[in-house]
């Protein structure tokens, strides 16, 4: 209890310090002619409104297949789909990540699973992804900031991560049932089919990366590709210290700072930031209301599953 409440707190104290240094660069770098000018240039450019729209909604296509794959299960990929948008919703309206617990949750109500196997398979997927975005950001930053000194940092973060989500097995379950999805997805993992599905990951972070290269071209017309990709690894990292809705305020301190590594002035990368994270907004929401009407799930229910976490 005491490690877990310390991991708390560091979580707590890093994402108030973004906060902080969010505050900071909002009073000397925001400008609302510049924001609203980027914004109306994407919403009248249909290419790469277009581009931004479609990768995206393809990379949680992608995730939501990875899922379903790892489970081995051939029924209809709609609840997949509903899971992993409805994650998406609650980690943008409450201040702490608790989105895994509602996908598990979700999957667990729509197909036959026990509550151990839809924890473990949301718990395998966790990692998958981090180790996708471990990938990423540390092949930018050693390109970008040529040090290994930043790969330890995100080594790091990545490892408490791991152990923020570990909490998600409850009691009773790690102790009849964590060996056994250990070995499951250790196999998984270490055979073709496994490969396979982490290519597939990557490639979903690969499409995340769109977004901010798409407003980037209209910001800014030299940003690379890759460098696009890494920045939003990096800045999805940085959401294990998320204590506001949605990671706001440490998800564009973050990406402001990467892009200054590919020489975008802090100004431009800031107005890249705050619309890029506008539009993920906008998209946890609308695709977190069609998810309840796709596979509906009642508050009662909700409730229930946090209560079982424990």
């Amino acid at each position: 209890m005491k490690s877990k409440r310390m991991v708390s707190w560091i979580i707590r104290i890093a994402g108030i310090l973004l906060s902080g240094l969010f505050i900071y660069l909002t009073v000397h770098y925001f400008s609302l002619e510049t924001v609203t000018r980027v914004a109306v240039e994407l919403i009248y450019s249909p290419l790469w409104l277009g581009v931004m729209i479609s990768t995206y909604a393809l990379s949680f296509c992608v995730k939501a297949y990875v899922w379903q794959s790892y489970i081995g299960e051939k029924g209809s990929f709609a609840p997949y789909w509903s899971g992993i948008h409805y994650a998406l919703f609650m980690n943008h309206i409450l201040p702490f990540k608790t989105g895994d617990v509602v996908r598990a949750g979700v999957i667990k109500g729509a197909k036959p699973l026990s509550w151990e196997q839809s924890i473990s398979s949301v718990v395998a997927m966790r990692v998958l992804d981090l180790g996708g975005l471990v990938l990423l950001a540390g092949i930018g930053t050693f390109l970008y900031m040529d040090t290994f000194f930043y790969v330890g940092i995100i080594t790091l973060t990545v490892i408490v991560l791991f152990v923020i989500v570990l909490p998600l097995h409850a009691k009773h379950a790690i102790r009849k049932s964590i060996l056994r999805s250990i070995v499951h997805f250790a196999s998984t993992l270490l055979s073709i089919k496994g490969l396979l599905l982490f290519g597939l990951v990557l490639l979903s972070w690969v499409l995340e990366g769109f977004t901010i290269y798409s407003v980037g071209r209209i910001a800014i017309e030299g940003i690379g590709f890759f460098e696009a990709v890494w920045a939003t690894s990096v800045a999805v990292v940085s959401g294990v210290f998320q204590v506001t809705p949605g990671h706001i305020a440490g998800y564009e301190s973050v990406q402001s700072y990467a892009l200054t590594f590919i020489d975008v002035p802090i100004e431009t990368g800031y107005t890249i930031a705050v619309i890029t994270h506008v539009f993920k907004f906008v998209y946890a929401y609308v695709t977190g209301i069609f998810s309840f009407y796709l596979t509906p799930v009642s508050s009662n229910v909700v409730k229930r599953w946090f209560k079982r976490r424990g």
